[in-house]
């Protein structure tokens, strides 16, 4: 992905917690499966306490997003995280003509998706692999 634009890529609308709008679009060289990665910044800047260099301002994460509908001038992210069930469940399906046959179904529980974590226009935006 090669981005063409100079100002800084923001949301600019929240949809829901799961989706948002980001500033940029088709013509900024913006494809659907593209990736970006959600955050703001803190209000001030996080100082070495050994070498007193600036090292700028940390980034909060708010989440990852993948474009899924893509306009001239701005494009539709949709949360890709997800959490998987710690458990599977084994339900056990017993015969109406014997106690031996039984039969066990091992059902997967569904992942849940994660919305994005507090999300705000004007949060930022930058491209990942």
């Amino acid at each position: 992905m090669s981005i063409n634009k100079k100002s800084p890529i923001v949301v600019v609308e929240v949809i829901d917690d799961y989706k948002v709008v980001i500033n940029l679009g088709s013509e900024h060289g913006i494809s659907e499966n593209d990736m970006f990665l959600i955050y703001s910044l803190n209000k001030y800047d996080i100082i070495d306490p050994i070498t007193d260099d600036n090292l700028g301002k940390l980034e909060i994460v708010k989440g990852i997003g993948k474009v899924i509908h893509v306009q001239n001038k701005m494009s539709t992210l949709e949360s890709t995280s997800y959490i998987s069930p710690l458990e599977k469940r084994v339900i056990k399906l017993k015969s109406p003509f014997s106690f031996e046959n039984q039969k066990e179904i091992l059902q997967e529980l569904q992942a849940k998706q994660l919305p994005f974590d507090s999300i705000r226009v004007l949060d930022h935006a930058k491209p990942i692999s």
